[in-house]
């Protein structure tokens, strides 16, 4: 039977341009090289991973400088060990209390769920037939907390370096916090009632002071 394997990310690229969706999915044709902002964002989340399983603050640079020591940016990039310490460390002057008294369940999952199974016509052993099909969803959650009124919360971490509001239109556009509160409801058959999207802005500042723009 033919599995269709389907993410949030991979139904982002779809939305945008099919074939890139086809060469990324279809064909396994990714990226060579990693993005300074991936490597960022990589460094920025094992950061908070440490932080929201309770370890130290050096043992939180510690994972961030690990990521930068395995995937190093340009010299001449801003965004090197150091820069996303200092944000990790203002990410926990802002709202790192704001999790006080919740229970964290799960932090970096990883996994897939199956969604159920479909079919499609396709090209078979004697022409075009009605092929069947199992479609399983990809996930990886930051973090699942419960708060201490019993409401259960999906957390997902987002590094960006456009201007808060141009990452809210685009999360407006995105399926990606229903993907993960649907998948851990089936995975543990248990409600989720929410979810909170954490943007965490991180750019070179500008000369004027004005947030950079991204059409």
């Amino acid at each position: 039977m033919t599995t269709i394997k389907l993410s949030a990310n991979s139904l982002g690229h779809y939305n945008v341009c099919r074939r890139f969706y086809w060469y990324y999915k279809i064909m396994d044709r990714r990226l060579v090289r990693s993005s300074p902002g991936r490597i960022a964002g990589t460094a920025m989340h094992a950061g908070l991973l440490a932080f929201n399983q309770g370890k130290s603050i050096a043992e939180q640079d510690a994972a961030v400088e690990k990521v930068f020591t395995a995937t190093p940016t340009p010299l001449d990039d801003y965004r090197q060990a150091s820069y996303t310490k200092d944000g990790l460390a203002a990410f926990r002057a802002e709202l790192g209390g704001v999790l006080a008294g919740w229970k964290i369940e799960e932090t970096e999952s990883h996994g897939e769920v199956e969604l159920g199974q479909i079919e499609y016509r396709g090209m078979g052993a004697a022409g075009y037939e009605i092929l069947p099909a199992r479609v399983l969803f990809e996930f990886r959650r930051d973090l699942v907390a419960l708060s201490p009124d019993g409401l259960r919360t999906v957390w997902d971490y987002k590094t960006a370096s456009r201007n808060e509001q141009v990452e809210w239109e685009a999360a407006k556009n995105s399926g990606a916090l229903m993907a993960y509160a649907r998948t851990y409801q089936i995975q543990h058959n248990l409600p989720v009632h929410g979810a909170y999207l954490v943007r965490l802005i991180t750019r070179k500042p500008s000369k004027s002071g004005v947030a950079f723009e991204f059409p």
